[in-house]
């Protein structure tokens, strides 16, 4: 059946049922309409990901270990969110985490670093973020409505700025680069 064909015929079985039309209504239009809407929920619920990839640390993360994603930005018409998930246990000795972050454009030479401090929870030790299993998950934007000025190939590297040389409770980062 064509798109156009379902599209008609799902707004003729709503209307049925909006109108109370209960003859022409029947159970298996109710069902079938259920799941269009179903399916539309969940369609226009999706994270429309430009990029997405995460690391692992097998023995924490090292302050000369340097986590590098590389992301093809094609259409730089978009806004775009640049979001960091970190992965930490409950044993985490901080409330804050230093990044020292940096973007490149190999083919345009511009190069853009930045120092950014993330807040992992508050004061008095609470934490930040989701629960899952052992660890906890903060997202966290790196840079919020972004357009890239040139399509091509994208350098994203991060590695902590702590004080100490291995963040032993920290096990993993993903980065992802979200159309708005």
């Amino acid at each position: 059946m064509q798109r156009g064909k379902l599209y008609i015929l799902a707004l003729s079985w709503l209307n049925d049922f909006i109108n109370l039309n209960f003859r022409a209504f029947s159970l298996s239009h109710f069902r079938t309409c259920v799941a269009f809407t179903l399916i539309l929920v969940v369609i226009s619920c999706c994270k429309n990901y430009n990029y997405k990839d995460s690391i692992n640390f097998d023995s924490g993360w090292h302050k000369d270990s340097t986590v590098i994603f590389d992301v093809f930005i094609e259409d730089t018409s978009k806004v775009m969110d640049l979001i960091l998930t970190f992965r930490h246990s409950d044993e985490y000795m901080y409330n804050n985490l230093w990044i020292f972050a940096s973007v490149e454009n190999i083919e345009f030479q511009t190069y853009q670093n930045d120092t950014i401090e993330f807040y992992m929870g508050y004061p008095d030790g609470r934490w930040f973020g989701k629960k899952k299993g052992k660890f906890r998950y903060l997202s966290a934007y790196y840079k919020n409505a972004v357009k890239m000025a040139n399509p091509g190939n994208y350098k994203f590297q991060f590695r902590h700025g702590m004080r100490i040389d291995n963040l032993d409770e920290i096990s993993g980062l993903e980065f992802k680069v979200i159309n708005q």
